[in-house]
């Protein structure tokens, strides 16, 4: 699936760049990667910060799927980057319905399918993906550094815990340490690798779900789903639902028990 892959410096937003691309029908696969985007979105049309130092990317999908399953291949990027972020960075990365991926309650990253549908057919899927890689806390907009997060902050924080530990077993004996998010790791993954694995990581499972559906993913989505078991209140449109968390449908709708019945929820926004 993984096709040619266009690198750009700056660019507005990659998933208007690809969806471009695909308007003309450029084929599946091909990946539009920039450094810096000045105009990058998330769901509902917010601004999305993406400054040098993330991975901002989009793939272009053609999916042989219904037009209601779109939600489903935001999932299966989330889970993609949450593998990814846990195997070469060590990280607690966990996916939020429906298409976030959180470290300890903070977003490291946001994943946006965007669809072009005919009827009940889809044209084409633009799966955008924005990775918080190697920014420092105190590079964030002030706003958002209680609620965001990135692999370089994470895994300073995690040394950080574990030199203290060490260090208070080798007789209270004390280091002068960097505090999290004052400076980027001299050890980093380049982000094309990152991409590579990303990409690599998403080609299999996306295979996966187009020879055997959503039921042969759930099975892997459903515990590294930090929305599962927590109390929620899921916003769609004018609609709010209240309740426990309980699964996910084959659908990729969220199960919600309100106390008074079972209500699968497609699509929303999901707060504590």
């Amino acid at each position: 699936m993984i096709g040619r892959i266009i690198h750009l410096d700056e660019v507005d937003s990659t998933n208007l760049f690809a969806r471009k691309l695909a308007e003309r029908g450029e084929p599946e696969g091909t990946c539009v990667v920039a450094k810096r985007q000045t105009a990058g979105r998330g769901r509902m049309k917010r601004v999305w910060f993406s400054p040098e130092g993330g991975l901002w990317f989009s793939v272009i999908l053609r999916p042989c799927v219904e037009a209601r399953y779109t939600g489903q291949i935001g999932l299966i990027g989330a889970l993609a980057v949450a593998r990814v972020v846990r195997k070469i960075a060590g990280i607690d990365a966990r996916v939020k319905w429906p298409n976030d991926v959180v470290v300890k309650g903070r977003k490291l990253c946001g994943v946006l399918a965007e669809a072009r549908i005919t009827g009940d057919r889809i044209e084409y899927v633009i799966l955008g993906v924005g990775l918080n890689l190697y920014i420092g806390r105190d590079e964030l907009p002030e706003e958002l550094r209680d609620r965001a997060t990135s692999v370089s902050i994470e895994s300073q924080e995690s040394q950080v815990l574990a030199g203290e530990s060490a260090g208070e077993k080798e007789n209270g004996s004390q280091e002068t340490r960097t505090a999290p998010g004052s400076e980027r790791s001299r050890g980093e993954m380049p982000p094309d690798v990152v991409l590579e694995h990303i990409m690599d990581e998403f080609d299999m499972l996306y295979g996966r779900y187009l020879a055997g559906g959503f039921d042969c993913i759930l099975a892997e989505l459903e515990p590294l789903c930090c929305t599962l078991g927590s109390y929620v209140t899921v916003v769609n449109g004018n609609e709010r639902v209240r309740g426990v968390a309980r699964a996910l449908n084959p659908d990729g709708s969220l199960v919600v028990a309100t106390g008074e019945a079972f209500v699968a929820v497609p699509a929303g926004e999901v707060t504590g």
